[in-house]
């Protein structure tokens, strides 16, 4: 099964036949505006057993923040109300969300973006499109830290 989101940056979905059999309580934060792209990841998340949570911008995320503490978060770069690598910076400075882990994805990949993402404190980065399967072992490594 292949389901693709490559107009809006896309992703592939190759998780057909994935097991779902693993309990798995880790809560993972989504940060992503793109709606087709979201729910995708969604989908490919909550197949491996996570439990997700979403926003779709900056303020969004402030407010998920105030009432869950999510073992990882996937950020967005381009979000309609806030760069995500100015939100990590913000996230990795503030004493609650220092250690969360933060993978950033996204679909314009430069060499100065990348710098950018490590010196804001992100610790993945990931372009888009990248497979589920690339997706889950980047956060399976994450969490094993």
């Amino acid at each position: 099964m292949e389901q693709g989101c490559q107009a809006a940056g896309g992703l592939h979905d190759q998780t057909a036949g994935a097991s779902t059999s693993t309990l798995i309580t880790t809560d993972i934060l989504v940060v992503e505006d793109t709606l087709p792209n979201l729910e995708l990841i969604r989908t490919i998340l909550e197949r491996a057993g996570y439990r997700v949570h979403t926003a779709r911008s900056g303020e969004e995320m402030r407010a998920v923040l105030a009432s869950v503490e999510p073992d990882l978060i996937l950020m967005d770069i381009g979000l309609p109300d806030a760069d995500g690598l100015d939100l990590t910076q913000e996230l990795k400075a503030e004493q609650g969300t220092t250690s969360i882990p933060v993978v950033v994805l996204t679909a314009s990949a430069t060499p100065t973006e990348e710098t950018r993402a490590w010196a804001a404190g992100c610790n993945g980065f990931m372009r888009k499109p990248f497979s589920a399967s690339s997706l889950l072992a980047e956060i399976h490594a994450l969490l094993q830290r």
